[in-house]
């Protein structure tokens, strides 16, 4: 007999049993999270070393054992290993060789993965094999690698467009430097003297070494090369003591008045990519009109060459990273962030903003009640201007444009030739031409470096900071990560990097309050803070201490604040202040085989955990005990 009430309560079962699947579901995964993590933290501890007496011995003292297959020094090393690797698996099997080979058009993605294939077809790096791409000039070999000495006719030889091609390389340091900037809008090209810099004869006879030179014809060429150096640098520091004067261009001005430097900027920045109102900035015209002014010979045309040849291999071996993702990465960035969110990042992109978002709203709430707090007795002005400066920092994770589609990673790589899966040596030059240009044309929501970031940094500058997806791993992060281990790791990171908009070196530069802040080094309770840390451990890099212990104190004020009901996770034993620092410790460990940098990160922790008074109670130090000074610093 039909029961209405009966089938009401099978269909709210029904209804129900979905969402009590989906909940077992998310607290298996969050357990899953939590206790890997815990796993971490118990096998990179010594307890047989005493917290109290060295912190970061107790807590980081087997982390080296526990990566040593891994290959990390550190947590951005291991983060980066991990991303790595998953990014090769995902570009190998999405775009294979042989789906390439046949693409009649190259889209951006292709480009990356046919980039990514012809390295990997080079069982070797080999730095000779660019010269294979790069001439002097038409018609022209370089002087040490010619044949019975048939270099060409070098009467029609062009110094400017030479150098200039080489600089649209990356080659910034051997006859002038140049760099290209966007300045209120402007494109802004400015050609100066570079540094001076100590003759590198030992990594330039490595080079002649693989010439196979005779010895005697050897050292010759490098006695030469080294008088060239020498010529060289004693003419950037006579023009430079001349002094700078202001001496802007129009391209065409260089088009009419100085062709052999128009040369030079064709190379640097093609016409095609010039906008309407870019200048070109000459600080030292003196050192340019002695350029302009040379009348070389053949055989000095000839020493030049090899000299620019030398100094363009050393500069390529510096500019190339070990591992063929890794160089993909450097120099198609944008594009393996893209890919990274359009097969991972994508379809949970909502909920992992929301996330991250809640955790950013915490951070910078408890941030400014330290900023209140006013324990540097800044006056009112500058706490206002300090909570400006908070305020106004943007969060971007992935390190990708606002717009996030196909059509802008099209946009960016619009320039790229078409690439060639058997010629690896030509498509790194056609990539790291695009890297000179993306200095002045990256996207002012995203940075542009080519150094590879997998934890949180702060680009001041642009009031930005970028959480790379390298950094959404544990031990940093998962979504379902308890709120003790996620502000113990990824909040002190976050709060780490926030404090560089507000540390003492960048508060006098920043351009809206740098007035206010232009004497801050000689205020009274700054000058003693800082006096206070730098007696504890002297340091040239003040401010990445002072990072560190804001980062851990406003992190634990956070969780106090936020989970004062509840407070010790239900999947430890380890009390929760204990916890807390054990799994802070893990930003700090570092493989023990590098001693300096251990030396370093240990530091770093042992100067965090000596000078927050919740530390101490946490692990019960004496007062007088290396972790629980009785002088204690603090920063904000």
């Amino acid at each position: 007999m039909f029961d209405p009430h009966k089938f009401c309560e099978d269909f709210k079962i029904l209804l129900l049993w979905p969402l009590v699947v989906c909940l077992s579901i998310t607290l298996v995964q969050a357990n899953n999270a939590n206790l890997e993590q815990l796993q971490l933290i118990e096998a990179s501890m010594n307890p047989t070393i005493h917290a109290c007496e060295n912190f970061y011995a107790h807590a980081c003292g087997k982390w080296t054992r526990n990566h040593a297959q891994d290959f990390s020094a550190n947590l951005g090393e291991f983060l980066q290993f991990n991303h790595t690797s998953k990014m090769m698996d995902l570009v190998v099997r999405k775009y294979p060789e042989e789906r390439l080979k046949n693409k009649q058009t190259q889209k951006a993605l292709d480009k990356a993965a046919i980039y990514l294939h012809s390295c990997l077809k080079e069982r070797s790096f080999d730095v000779w094999k660019y010269l294979d791409e790069v001439k002097p000039g038409p018609g022209l070999e370089w002087p040490l690698l010619a044949k019975d000495n048939q270099t060409g006719d070098w009467s029609q030889f062009d110094p400017f467009a030479l150098m200039g091609r080489l600089h649209s390389y990356g080659l910034n340091t051997a006859i002038m430097e140049q760099l290209t900037v966007r300045d209120n809008g402007s494109v802004l090209t400015v050609l100066t003297i570079p540094d001076a810099r100590d003759f590198e004869r030992e990594a330039i006879d490595n080079l002649l070494l693989d010439l196979k030179l005779p010895q005697d014809v050897r050292l010759r060429q490098l006695d030469e090369l080294h008088q060239t150096h020498d010529y060289w640098e004693a003419a950037f520091k006579d023009y430079a003591d001349y002094g700078e004067s202001e001496n802007f261009f129009s391209y065409d001005d260089m088009k009419q008045d100085n062709p052999q430097m128009n040369r030079f900027l064709d190379y640097v920045i093609p016409p095609e990519r010039r906008e309407g109102n870019a200048l070109v900035a000459i600080p030292f015209w003196d050192y340019i009109s002695f350029l302009l002014a040379r009348h070389w010979q053949p055989y000095e045309n000839q020493k030049f060459c090899n000299y620019l040849m030398v100094k363009f291999l050393l500069h390529l071996k510096e500019a190339t990273a070990s591992g063929c993702l890794t160089t993909t990465q450097q120099r198609m960035h944008l594009a393996i962030d893209y890919l990274y969110y359009r097969h991972y990042y994508g379809p949970q992109a909502r909920q992992v903003n929301q996330h991250l978002s809640g955790l950013t709203r915490i951070i910078h709430k408890q941030l400014l009640v330290n900023v209140r707090e006013n324990h540097l007795n800044f006056s009112s002005e500058q706490v206002r201007a300090i909570r400006s400066i908070l305020g106004n920092i943007a969060i971007n994770i992935g390190n990708l444009p606002e717009r996030v589609n196909l059509s802008a990673i099209e946009d960016f790589y619009r320039f790229l030739p078409v690439f060639n899966l058997s010629n690896f040596y030509a498509n790194d030059l056609a990539m790291m031409k695009h890297r000179m240009l993306e200095s002045w044309n990256c996207p002012s929501s995203m940075s542009c470096e080519e150094d590879i970031k997998s934890v949180p940094h702060n680009y001041f500058e642009n009031d930005l900071l970028i959480i790379p997806f390298a950094a959404l791993q544990l031990p940093l992060y998962d979504r379902q990560l308890d709120p003790l281990l996620l502000l113990s790791s990824l909040g002190t990171l976050m709060t780490h990097e926030f404090t560089h908009s507000i540390d003492v070196e960048t508060l006098p530069r920043n351009v809206d309050y740098s007035t206010l802040f232009a004497s801050v080094l000689q205020q009274a309770d700054v000058k003693e803070s800082l006096s206070c840390m730098q007696h504890q451990h002297a340091t040239d890099s003040i401010n990445e201490r002072i990072a560190d212990l804001i980062g851990a104190r406003v992190a634990y004020g956070a969780y106090v604040s936020e989970h004062q009901q509840s407070q010790q996770p239900s999947f430890a034993s380890i009390p929760w202040k204990k916890l807390f620092f054990l799994n802070m410790a893990q930003i700090f460990c570092a493989n023990s085989a590098d001693v300096e940098i251990a030396q370093a990160q240990a530091m770093r922790l042992n100067q965090i955990a000596k000078n927050l008074e919740v530390f101490a109670e946490a692990f019960d130090c004496p007062v007088g005990s290396k972790m629980n000074p009785l002088r204690k610093c603090r920063f904000y």
